[in-house]
């Protein structure tokens, strides 16, 4: 890529560097590495294994992908250009921490519960609960702050002309409260039901779409960003009745979110206080 950069000055020489660096990898890895040869070969059985497991995944993944972007696309035709921005503001903020915590549950999810559900299905519930205590940690205490702080965060970064994001925060805070107790749907995969992983994303597009309406119909904008996120309380309680029939949640430790969320809680409102006595003017909007 280098070589092509100072020969051909263009944009295209990172193209071509990135074709020919594949290529290369594609022809080395055959031709360096040991092991059996990669050939084409057709197993009938395998395929139909692909097909029954990959309509699922399909499913699940158009379902996942219209719930994510069901909230810019509704609210992008309810809302003025202004207002969508401050939207925005309010949403990266939040999904700052929710993408982190989304990193940490598609890392581990899927390679722990599957070791789990091979070698030792009967310790899943207590591995589970094991397991999700870091992402309960992040994500509910994320939670807490950003309902008592989240105008101060706001008011730190932007200025006064954005101040409503800070109301809009708060709000999207209680996603991150909900999130934890989605995370056990990724066991019906481990375990050869990525139906019931399908119906409980196709569950959370419907519901997404039709929280948002009811909220934006009889509250407006505020609203229909509530029911975005009051959207997520429908699946996570379907999710949930199905893994406890299964025998793999405890009703009892879904609820030390709750605690966790007052920790953060707490934190935040220290630290509203402790900016309100510091006198750098951010107190206009708390």
């Amino acid at each position: 890529m280098i070589a092509l950069a100072y020969l051909y000055p263009s944009v295209w020489s990172i193209v071509a560097g990135n074709v020919v660096g594949g290529i290369m990898r594609l022809a080395l890895s055959h031709a360096i590495i040991p092991g059996p040869r990669m050939k084409f070969v057709w197993h009938r059985e395998h395929i139909k294994e692909i097909v029954a497991f990959g309509k699922w995944v399909n499913l699940s993944s158009m379902a996942t992908f219209i719930s994510s972007q069901s909230d810019v696309l509704l609210l992008g035709v309810w809302l003025t250009g202004p207002l969508l921005g401050i939207y925005f503001i309010a949403k990266t903020l939040s999904d700052a921490i929710e993408n982190f915590v989304e990193r940490l549950n598609s890392s581990m999810t899927l390679s722990v519960l599957g070791e789990i559900a091979r070698k030792n299905p009967g310790d899943l519930k207590d591995r589970y609960y094991r397991f999700r205590l870091p992402i309960e940690l992040v994500a509910a205490g994320s939670a807490g702050f950003l309902f008592a702080a989240g105008d101060l965060i706001v008011n730190v970064l932007y200025d006064p002309r954005y101040a409503e994001a800070g109301v809009m925060l708060r709000i999207l805070s209680f996603a991150l409260l909900l999130y934890p107790s989605l995370l056990i749907r990724g066991a019906f995969a481990v375990v050869g039901k990525p139906n019931i992983v399908a119906w409980i994303s196709v569950l959370q597009a419907i519901s997404l779409a039709c929280c948002m309406v009811f909220g934006f119909y009889f509250f407006g904008a505020l609203g229909g960003i509530a029911g975005a996120v009051a959207s997520r309380a429908i699946p996570s309680v379907a999710i949930l009745l199905i893994a406890r029939g299964e025998g793999w949640i405890s009703p009892a430790k879904e609820l030390r979110c709750v605690p966790i969320y007052g920790v953060g809680f707490i934190l935040g409102k220290l630290a509203v206080y402790v900016m309100h006595l510091i006198p750098i003017g951010l107190g206009h909007t708390l």
